[in-house]
Parts: structure tokens; C-alpha cells; sequence
């Protein structure tokens, strides 16, 4: 991914360094007072060891943890056996530097973190999962004795034991304190907890939560660590969400909850969840020492990596290891006590790692150099090389110093080991890194350089002069052509000079030219957006994860001779420890086209690799293979591993890419081609002129009428120029100095008089016609263009005549105003002033008249309003209703009070010049007041909503007795409890002002004093409004209940007889209600002071739907009206 990134200068790593100052030495084998020099690796620094194969992953992880220690003059481990797929304890053969397996296990399962703490008398080893949710990867402690006789460890008995967390975690890590209690720390559910054992090594207490804020409200991937020191436990943890490193402290002994909490550092980006610890006892240089990351990314100088140190005073002090350029990860402290040397190491780069380095301080001023480091594990063959670790114990000239690590791509263990405090006789060995080799056609060189041993100071010397003191990279310039041999030598910090200075001859030869070609097109691709484009970026960046790429493509010209050697140059902005490569892709894109989708296929394999690049500045990929002359080349920018590098392009300000050709000399003068530029009479009195050569990177030089050639460039402009014939010519001069002896030229006139503003003669002004034909005809300068213009379109052009005269018939011109003009051009270009306008309008075609809104189909309104509009601004309108004459009429035209039945409308348009619409728009609809209507002539109750009986009631569409029409209902029940029968219409929408009118005949009554129902009102709640009946009593009144009373009205109905009755009802409130019943035509009854409510009217009844009522009624015509109705 693009992250943090450095640049710096691969070396080979020491082989020994210095003692007196860095006191470090890599050796095969050591034991105090010999230390013999290492024999050659696989590795560029350190050992390449077995594979650990497939079945685990990170081995070596995690940084908080510690894999080796020393023990009776050996170097031991835990590492993963692939034969037999456990962990187990590994001795280190430093005379052959090869791991042996003890075959003593540690643990069986592939997906434990293990932690080792060798007390010098017992080996612990703390072997966790990392799934919190699984319980089995919970931490096990195993204790070994180790015999001094059989070289060889023993698992305790009564080991292992288990420790109660639950599940796993990122690391479970130990120490033991000055009582022997042994502690452990880790990381879970966002919380930082902590366990020991009690009595015994066998016993551990229930982990608890550390009692701190700071130790419930960590991120799921904060860690923590821990370390005995001067009678006390320390835990140090991560705090990404407050940007803290915790630190709390426990005095042996004390009880649980005796814990002293503070901050060892604070601040935004402060963290991240890299920390190892390490600690000395009653020393000066301070009690506890912490490797820790923060999170900061920018500037690239910030501290990417710090040595916390507790002084003796409680403070801790900050030291900087690592920069952000420098990306380090996963750093290690380990310390030597005797020889007061500190020495902390990390990969880099972040976050798959490379190789790993270190850096060395006295342990009285702690001081860390800037920059990656010195290698101490680095391979060819091994490119992600990670997760170093060491040992918890304190180091010194007996022990030495060992670190393994492991690189989850190619699957092998490496390692290195060190040597401490012996005296150093041994030379550095020099190798030069980077430099010219065979032919270079250029006559300066830049040699880069290192040695074995970290602290070296060089000597040069160039061409067999003395050798003088010099640094990487060391720079020559102005060499002459010609053999030449360069030398360097390095001296380590103990005196030692290397006896054979390394040696590069190369041969200088500038007798050849340089040909440098911009990019035509760059653009960057990226996986993650398959479909963005991004060529209008100023940079390019080329990284593994996220995918990008990078496409350049280069127009080679004009080259005549063989083609050298061919460098395409970048200029990076961002470096990287492991630059890309460069492939050969196909031609056919456009800059602003490509994407990951459809960038152009590899055509080659790598043509050159980069290692390092340096932030800000250029470097080269030597593209000589497929660069064969003139022609297009695109090449492709491709990484190699996940640390990213962004370079320039063509769109960037300076430092943009190049193609660097180196050809053999030439003799053959270039072709000189006038590109663009006037010709023919033109009306400018100034003149630019664009012109090329066949051979890219020529200079030119002009002439302007007749005048000595001078130095000039495309474009060259002149200006002031007179009016009259002028001449100009220019040739071109390539590289090599050769100059085109037919220089290309150009003739032209300048004519800077414009013409009088032409005349328009016809039509008139102001003319109004009803053709769509317009004839022009006018004057103008003789031989002039004359470009006619219906306000500021063209529309049309004609020439002037010899007598000036010019005409243009325009046909098709639209119905409207038109406002015509005339420009007359001369044959210079020269343009007049316009004429004077004509205006015309025309006007053929009648308006459309459309009817915008009014009624249709059928409605119950007895008024009607309809809106209209014209197709022409301006119109007038007639209109007819029910076919009447047309008259007069406005938008909108109302109606009122118009009757039942179906009505027509018309209106048409007619437009200011006369035209009226001969298809006048018409609307046609029906006026009913009825809502409702029984519609019994089907036979049926299909039209109501609900119709319902009891135990012997009924009710049917019957024949026999009608009012009109063939079927009538007839609605029966008896006094038998039970009894019902009715007919409901919802209304589907509560009306609050009705009519109800229908036909009924009683055929049959109950006893005196019983009730025959005619129509009942429901509102929307199902309450009962009104009832309309007829009492078996005072003379067959028909009576009306409403508001809980009944009222009798003057109408009577006998017995057999057919009424017409209509009932009208307005529902508006307590008292205010209206109450109106008609009978045969004649007003019976009429209230304007009742009580219905204001819910309106939903269902209409015909019928008993209560308790039993003998009768037998017939109804026909019912009908519901809106107001509107009869």
C-alpha cells in the first residue's frame, strides 16, 4: 500500500562491526576471547534457515514477545518443526549457524503466539491462540528444567497448566517478579487485562481488568505487554482512542487492586499497538525501556518510532528511532549492560516488511543516527522479511546477541547473531552499489557505496590518484572521453582499512548525440476504480496494494542514427524502499481514455527493476532492448511489492518524464516544414508562424522579408506589419549542427481597409407578409461577401456584383418577427459595420386552441368553469355552449344553475393577424345529481352494499307488486325474536349534506303501536342518525327520529299505497342540523335545529336492522342526491 516511505542505499550488511563504539559483530560462532569472521550466506546480512512450510503463519510474531534466550553457552528457540507439525525447542549451532530440533514439544497447535522467559533456572513458555471467542486458544504455561549434562530440557511435571481468559488474544506475555511470582498480560473484548500465579507456578488467579479508564476503551487491535524491574511489575498498553501509552505499576507483593497508573506518553497519533519492553535493574541509564510506534504519517521527518525510558526519577524520556520516511514496523529493544550498548532493531518497509535493521546507542546518552539503518537480516531471495524478534534477558559479551524473523512469503526462518564486548582486528569489506559500468555516453558519474560494518568512514580515488576522503554517493563531472577507473576503500570505528578497495572501469565516450523526448501522453491506472480515468494528474502513482500503474507514452522523431542506449527518466516525489519495474505495452490509448479496464496489454518481460529511490529526485530505467530508433513506445510502471513510488508527469510544472536516447553522430541536415502561418491577402497586420523539423530537438532561425536569418522559435510572431507583400522563411539546425540549406517560406498580402456597411434595399421596413418566401436585395463594395443575418443568426450569404448589387431569396421563414441585417467581408477578411435593419414579419398559420381544464365525463355539478389557451401570444376567444352561436368570451368562462343531462362546449382562438382555428376545441359532459339509484330493474341487490335477514325475515327483488318498471324490493319480518331484514348502501364517502328519495307501499303492518321502517342514516361510526317510519297509530303518520326524540310529521300513508318520499338532511352540529321530509311532492316536515352531529351521512338503510318488528314493505326508485339534486 502507499504508507510511510524512505529511501536509502542498499548495502551489504556487517559482517562484524566495530566493538570500541558500536562493539557488534556478525560472526558464525563466538565464545569470549575468540571470535572467528562469518562464513558466507545465502543471506545479504544474516542466515537463511529452513522453510517452516505452510501450517503457520508469522512464526516470529508478536513484537511484544520473545522466541529465544541464551543458556549454557547456546542460543535457543521455539520454532515451528514442519516435519512434525508442533512447535519445539531449537538449539542455534553457531559454528555451522543452523537450528537443530531438540524433538521436545511445546506446543501441538499451529495457531499459538509463544512468549519464553528463561529465569536461569527454569524455561517458561506461554503458548496462546489468537481467537478470543474459541475457548481452546486459550494461554497454556509449560515449565522446563534443563541438565547441564544431557544438554537437553524437560517439561515439568504437573505442566501444563491453563490459564482461564476464555479464548485467545492478539499476545499473552510473561514475566516474573522478585517474589517469584510470575505475570501475564494480554488484550481482550477492548479490555486490558492481567493474571498471576499464587502459591505456586501452577496456580493462576482470575485475570480482572486492569483498574484504569485507560484500560476499557482501547481499540479490538491495542496491545499490552509486561516486565519485571526493581521490585515491581510493569504493563505498559496502547490506547488508539485517546492517543496513550499506559503505564501501570504493581509493587511486589502489594495486593491486586495496588496498582500506580499513569501515561508514559499522550497526544494525537501518539500510538499504535507496537510495543516491547525491557528493563535493568539499579542502573543509571534508567529502569524500563519501550519500543513503541505512534500512528503520525506526515511530515515524512515526524517520529515514526520511539525509545521510551523510565529514568530513575519516575519521568520517562523520549528518543527517536525511526522516522516516517523510514517506515519502519514491529521493533525490538535488547540491551547490553556490560559494554553500556543499546541496540534496537525493526523491518521495514511497512507493512509486510523487507529486510530488517538495526541501530545502536551508548545506553548513558541514548542517540539514535537517522535513517533506515544497518541491515541485520536481509536476502535476494527473501523480499518480505518480518516480525524480528530477540530475547527478554540482558545481554552481554558471554551471551552475544541472536534475533530470527520471517518472511510469510517465501516461508523460511532467518536469522542473525552477534558477537559483544571482544576486541575488533577485522577489515570492513566495500562494495560499490551503483554506478557506471561498460560505455557511458555521458561524461560525469555517480558512484554509490557502502561496507560490512555500520560506522564506516571511505576513501576514493578516480583514475590511480591518491585516495582522499569521500562519502556516498560520490560525484565526478567533466570526463574526458576515454577508460577510467574508480576506487573505494572503507575503515571501520576500530581503524581497520579494507586492503581491497572495490573497483569499477567503465569507458566515457560523449563523441555520440543526446536525444531527449517528452512523454506524449501519462496517465495512472488503478484497480480499485477499474473505470476512472486519470490523465490529467500531475503525478503517477505505482503501488501493490491498492493496485496502480502507470502507462507513459513516447513519440520518437528525427532520429537518424543507431540508437545506443535509451534511459526512460522519472523525477519521484514520494520514494520507496522496493521500486517498480518497467515493461514494453501496446500503443493504442489515449491519454484521457485509460483505465484499469482498458489499459493496454504488457508486450515484454521486465526491462529493468528499481530498488530504492529517493524521495525528490530522478531516477533512470534502462529501456536500450526496446528502443530500436523513430517510431512509438509505450512503457508500463509496475510494482513489485506494496511500498509504493509517485513521479511526475507530463502535466507536473518541471521535472517532467523523459526518454533518454544516446545515438551515433549525424551528418544529415533536417527538413524544415512551415506548419501553419498566413497566406493569400489576409486583413492582420500582425503574423504568427508554427513550424517543425524533421529531426526532433532542432533550433530555427527566421527571416522576415529578405531580412539576415536569426535565432527564433515556434511559434514567431511579428506584429506592426504594413500594408502590402511580405515574405517569410525559417530553416532548421539539429543537434548535431547540421543546418537545412532550403529553408521553408511563405508569401502572403496584408490588407487592413474594411468596407462601407452594405444596404438593404427589400422588402421594406416594417413590411408584415403571409408568404414564408423573403426576397433580399441591397447594395454593397463590389466583389464583397455579403452575410445576412435575421438577428444574430445567419441566414444565408450572397456576393456583391460588379455594379455592387447583390440579392438573396431566404424561403421556409417561420411565422413571426424578423429582423434583418447585413455584414459585407472583403477578400482580406476585412469586415464592415452591419447595415441598417429591415424589418419583416410574417404571419401564415391560425392559431391551436386548447381547452386546459374543465369538466368531464359525469359530474354532479350544476356549474361548470372552463380555462382555455391559444398556441399565439395574443389571441382572442369565442365560445358556444350547447351548440349556441359563438360569442365573446374570456379565460376562464363560467357556467351556473345548468340542468341534468349532457352538455357541450366549444371555443376557438383567433390570433392578432385575423387567423382563427378552423377546428374549434370542444368538451362534452353529463350533469347527474344522483349518487346512488337501487337499479332493481337487474333483478337483484347487486348495486347495495350489505343485505341481511333473521331467523325469518327476508328480503328480495320481486315482481308482483312495483311501482314502475318490472322489479321492486320487498323487505318482511315477524315478531319473533330475531327477526330482521334491510338493505345498506355505503356511500364510500361521508356526505353532510343529502338527499334520499324512493317509492314505498306497506303491505303489511304489526300490531298498534309497532313501527314499519322506511330509510335510516348511519354516520361513519355505524351510529344510527335518523330513522324515517310509519307508526301503526295516529292515523298512519309518518314520523321522524333523530337526536334521541321522535317527531311526527303532517304526511300519512295508509296501508297498500304507494308514497313518493324524499328525505333531505344537513349535518352540521348540535342544533344547527337541518331535517327535511317530503311526502307525494308535499313538505311533511322541516327542523333547522337538529342535533346530527358533524361526521356527515355514510350509509343509507331500507329496512329493520333491530329487534324483531312484524311488516312487510315494498320499495322502488330509491335514489341518493347530493345537493344539488331535486
Amino acid at each position: 500500500m502507499k504508507a510511510r516511505r524512505g529511501a536509502i542505499h542498499w548495502v551489504r550488511p556487517a559482517t562484524r562491526v566495530g566493538a570500541a563504539i558500536l562493539a557488534l559483530a556478525l560472526i558464525i560462532g563466538f565464545a569470549a576471547g575468540s571470535i572467528p569472521r562469518a562464513k558466507a550466506a545465502a543471506s545479504l546480512a544474516g542466515y537463511r534457515d529452513f522453510s517452516y512450510g505452510t501450517g503457520v503463519s508469522g512464526p516470529t510474531t508478536k513484537e511484544a514477545q520473545s522466541k529465544l534466550w541464551f543458556n549454557d553457552g547456546s542460543w535457543w528457540g521455539v520454532l515451528w518443526n514442519p516435519s512434525n507439525t508442533k512447535y519445539q525447542i531449537y538449539r542455534l549451532d553457531t559454528a555451522t549457524q543452523t537450528w537443530s530440533s531438540t524433538n521436545l514439544t511445546v506446543d501441538a497447535r499451529a495457531t499459538v503466539r509463544n512468549d519464553v522467559l528463561w529465569d536461569g533456572t527454569h524455561l517458561y513458555v506461554a503458548s496462546a491462540g489468537t481467537n478470543e471467542a474459541t475457548a481452546t486458544h486459550a494461554p497454556k504455561i509449560r515449565r522446563f528444567s534443563y541438565s547441564t549434562s544431557t544438554k537437553k530440557y524437560s517439561l515439568d511435571q504437573g505442566f501444563p497448566v491453563n490459564v482461564n481468559t476464555g479464548g485467545g488474544m492478539q499476545a499473552f506475555v510473561i514475566d516474573k517478579d522478585s517474589t517469584g511470582v510470575l505475570w501475564g498480560t494480554y488484550t481482550q473484548q477492548s479490555k486490558v487485562w492481567t493474571t498471576h500465579t499464587t502459591g505456586n507456578d501452577q496456580t493462576w488467579v482470575t485475570p480482572y481488568v486492569l483498574p484504569s479508564p485507560g484500560a476499557t476503551t482501547i481499540k479490538s487491535e491495542d496491545e499490552s505487554s509486561v516486565v519485571a524491574y526493581n521490585g515491581r511489575i510493569g504493563i505498559m498498553w496502547s490506547n488508539q482512542n485517546d492517543g496513550t501509552y499506559y503505564w501501570a505499576v504493581h509493587n511486589d507483593g502489594d495486593p491486586d487492586s495496588a496498582w500506580q497508573i499513569t501515561a508514559a506518553d499522550q497526544g494525537p497519533a501518539e500510538t499504535d499497538n507496537h510495543i516491547n519492553l525491557k528493563a535493568l535493574n539499579n542502573d543509571p541509564a534508567g529502569q524500563v525501556f519501550a519500543a513503541v510506534k505512534t500512528s503520525l504519517s506526515n511530515p515524512l521527518d515526524a517520529p515514526l518510532y520511539r525509545l521510551l525510558v523510565l529514568g530513575n526519577d519516575g519521568v520517562w524520556r523520549k528518543h527517536t528511532f525511526g522516522r516516517v520516511i523510514d517506515n519502519h514496523t514491529r521493533a525490538t529493544v535488547v540491551i547490553d549492560s556490560e559494554d553500556r550498548e543499546l541496540y534496537m532493531f525493526a523491518a521495514s518497509p511497512c507493512c509486510n516488511g523487507g529486510s530488517v535493521f538495526y541501530k545502536v546507542s551508548n545506553l548513558d546518552n541514548i542517540s539514535f543516527p537517522t535513517g533506515l539503518g544497518t541491515p541485520l537480516i536481509q536476502s535476494s531471495t527473501d523480499t518480505h522479511i518480518n516480525n524480528v524478534t530477540s530475547t527478554k534477558q540482558t545481554l552481554s559479551s558471554a551471551t552475544g546477541l541472536a534475533a530470527i524473523a520471517s518472511d510469510d512469503t517465501s516461508r523460511f526462518y532467518l536469522h542473525n547473531q552477534f558477537g559483544l564486548g571482544a576486541g575488533d582486528t577485522a577489515p570492513p569489506n566495500t562494495s560499490i552499489d551503483s554506478g557506471p559500468s561498460g560505455t557511458a555516453y555521458v561524461n560525469s558519474a555517480v558512484f554509490a557505496f557502502s561496507s560490512t560494518e555500520a560506522g564506516s568512514s571511505f576513501a576514493c580515488s578516480l583514475d590511480g590518484s591518491a585516495f582522499s576522503s569521500c562519502t556516498s554517493p560520490q560525484t565526478f563531472t567533466s570526463l574526458s572521453d576515454g577508460s577510467h577507473t574508480f576506487q573505494v576503500r572503507a575503515t571501520d570505528l576500530s581503524g581497520n582499512v579494507d586492503p581491497t578497495p572495490a573497483t569499477r572501469t567503465w569507458t566515457v565516450d560523449t563523441s555520440n548525440q543526446t536525444v531527449l523526448v517528452g512523454s506524449d501522453a501519462d496517465a495512472e491506472v488503478d484497480q480499485a476504480t477499474p473505470d476512472t480515468n486519470r490523465g490529467t494528474s500531475t503525478t503517477i502513482a505505482v503501488d501493490g496494494s491498492p493496485v496502480s500503474e502507470g502507462f507513459l507514452r513516447f513519440i520518437v522523431g528525427g532520429v537518424t542514427g543507431t540508437v545506443l542506449d535509451a534511459r526512460l527518466r522519472l523525477y519521484a516525489t514520494d520514494g520507496t524502499l522496493d521500486g517498480p519495474s518497467v515493461y514494453t505495452a501496446g500503443n493504442t490509448w489515449t491519454e484521457t481514455g485509460i483505465t484499469w479496464n482498458n489499459r493496454p496489454a504488457r508486450t515484454s518481460v521486465a526491462l529493468d527493476d528499481q530498488a530504492s529511490i529517493s524521495a525528490n529526485t530522478a531516477f533512470e530505467y534502462n529501456v536500450t532492448p526496446a528502443v530500436s530508433g523513430n517510431g512509438t513506445y509505450t512503457f508500463e510502471v509496475a510494482a513489485t511489492s506494496d511500498d509504493g513510488v509517485v513521479f511526475n508527469t507530463r502535466e507536473a510544472g518541471a521535472n517532467k518524464p523523459q526518454l533518454v536516447l544516446t545515438v551515433q553522430g549525424d551528418t544529415t541536415p533536417p527538413e524544415t516544414t512551415i506548419d501553419s502561418g498566413p497566406s493569400g491577402t489576409t486583413k492582420s497586420s500582425s503574423a504568427s508562424f508554427s513550424f517543425s523539423s524533421s529531426e526532433t530537438g532542432s533550433s530555427f532561425a527566421c527571416s522576415l522579408d529578405g531580412a539576415a536569418f536569426s535565432t527564433c522559435t515556434s511559434p514567431a510572431a511579428y506584429s506592426g506589419l504594413a500594408d502590402g507583400g511580405h515574405s517569410f522563411q525559417v530553416r532548421a539546425t539539429d543537434r548535431a549542427g547540421n543546418t537545412d540549406p532550403t529553408p521553408a517560406s511563405r508569401n502572403w498580402t496584408i490588407d487592413t481597409v474594411a468596407p462601407a456597411a452594405p444596404q438593404i434595399t427589400s422588402p421594406a421596413d416594417n413590411s408584415i407578409q403571409s408568404s414564408s418566401t423573403v426576397a433580399l436585395a441591397g447594395s454593397a463594395e463590389a466583389g464583397a461577401t455579403v452575410a445576412l443575418f435575421d438577428g444574430q443568426t445567419a441566414v444565408g450569404s450572397a456576393t456583391a456584383d460588379l455594379a455592387g448589387s447583390w440579392q438573396r431569396t431566404l424561403t421556409g421563414v417561420g411565422d413571426g418577427a424578423h429582423t434583418y441585417t447585413a455584414v459585407a467581408t472583403d477578400a482580406a477578411g476585412n469586415s464592415s459595420p452591419a447595415s441598417g435593419a429591415v424589418h419583416v414579419t410574417v404571419d401564415t398559420l391560425a392559431p391551436e386552441t386548447t381547452i386546459d381544464s374543465g369538466p368531464s365525463g359525469t359530474t354532479n355539478s350544476s356549474s361548470a368553469s372552463f380555462s382555455f389557451s391559444s398556441s399565439e401570444t395574443g389571441s382572442s376567444f369565442q365560445c358556444s355552449l350547447d351548440g349556441a352561436a359563438f360569442g365573446s368570451c374570456s379565460s376562464p368562462a363560467a357556467y351556473s344553475n345548468l340542468s341534468e343531462g349532457q352538455h357541450s362546449f366549444q371555443v376557438r382562438a383567433t390570433d392578432s393577424a385575423g387567423n382563427t382555428d378552423a377546428t374549434p376545441a370542444s368538451r362534452s359532459w353529463t350533469i347527474s345529481f344522483a349518487i346512488f339509484t337501487d337499479d332493481f330493474e337487474l333483478g337483484n341487490f347487486s348495486r347495495w352494499t350489505t343485505v341481511l335477514t333473521g331467523v325469518d325475515g327476508s328480503a328480495t327483488v320481486q315482481t308482483s307488486t312495483v311501482k314502475s318498471g318490472t322489479y321492486a324490493a320487498q323487505l318482511s319480518e315477524t315478531a319473533t325474536t330475531g327477526s330482521f331484514a334491510y338493505a345498506r348502501k355505503s356511500l364510500g364517502t361521508a356526505r353532510t349534506d343529502l338527499r334520499v328519495s324512493g317509492d314505498l307501499d306497506i303491505l303489511q303492518e304489526g300490531a298498534s303501536g309497532g313501527n314499519v321502517p322506511f330509510i335510516r342514516l348511519f354516520d361513519p361510526a355505524g351510529t344510527r342518525l335518523l330513522s324515517l317510519y310509519r307508526q301503526n297509530q295516529s292515523g298512519n303518520k309518518v314520523q321522524v327520529g333523530y337526536g334521541g326524540g321522535n317527531f311526527i310529521t303532517t304526511g300519512t300513508l295508509a296501508l297498500n299505497t304507494w308514497g313518493h318520499l324524499e328525505l333531505h338532511v344537513i349535518t352540521s352540529g348540535a342544533s344547527t342540523s337541518t331535517v327535511e321530509v317530503l311526502l307525494n311532492g308535499t313538505q311533511v316536515y322541516r327542523s333547522t335545529t337538529a342535533s346530527l352531529g358533524t361526521s356527515g351521512v355514510l350509509t343509507v338503510q331500507i329496512g329493520n336492522e333491530t329487534k324483531a318488528q312484524a311488516f312487510t314493505l315494498a320499495a322502488d326508485n330509491i335514489t341518493v342526491w347530493v345537493p344539488a339534486g331535486p
